[in-house]
């Protein structure tokens, strides 16, 4: 009768590229075409872009409540989204296979409210960070309005330090 000794020697391997290999070859995957399994269409122009399910759920649980439950988007190839403009769905598109997202702040209120319809996070925190940046005593009253339009916490600093975090 045999016994099974117990491994004594282990070696707990993790590859510290790998994330960044795999998101590297998701990109090349969306470049090419390669693997899509869906399309989001812009409402207004009908700019389409061809992305893989899994990751849009990864980034947005606007896509995964969408991909996972019985709607009818679960079985549709093709989203069509109104009301999201063509130029910020590419953005968040991008964001989805790189991790970045340039702001400026010509896009970055129609960015915020794209993230948040369709709940992209870290995308919404972080807009909501750059205009908190350039929140003075000219835009406050617009700003306090728009935030209160689109039900966005506001965060009460306190003035004796006027100079923005880094």
């Amino acid at each position: 009768m045999s016994h099974k000794q117990a491994e004594i020697y282990t070696y707990d391997f993790c590859d510290g590229e790998h994330p960044e290999r795999l998101l590297d070859a998701l990109r090349h995957f969306y470049i090419s075409g390669l693997f899509t399994d869906v399309t989001l269409q812009c409402g207004e122009s009908g700019q389409e872009f061809h992305c893989h399910k899994a990751l849009l759920s990864a980034c947005s649980s606007y896509f995964k409540v969408m991909f996972t439950t019985d709607m009818r988007e679960r079985s549709d190839s093709v989203i069509k989204l109104t009301g999201i403009d063509c130029d910020v769905l590419g953005t968040l598109v991008e964001y989805v296979y790189t991790a970045q997202v340039c702001m400026t702040k010509s896009n970055v209120q129609s960015l915020l409210e794209a993230a948040g319809l369709l709940q992209f996070l870290s995308v919404k925190q972080a807009c909501e960070e750059f205009l908190i940046r350039f929140l003075d005593v000219d835009n406050c009253l617009g700003m306090h309005a728009f935030a209160q339009l689109h039900v966005f916490p506001i965060q009460v600093r306190s003035t004796e330090n006027t100079e923005p975090e880094v």
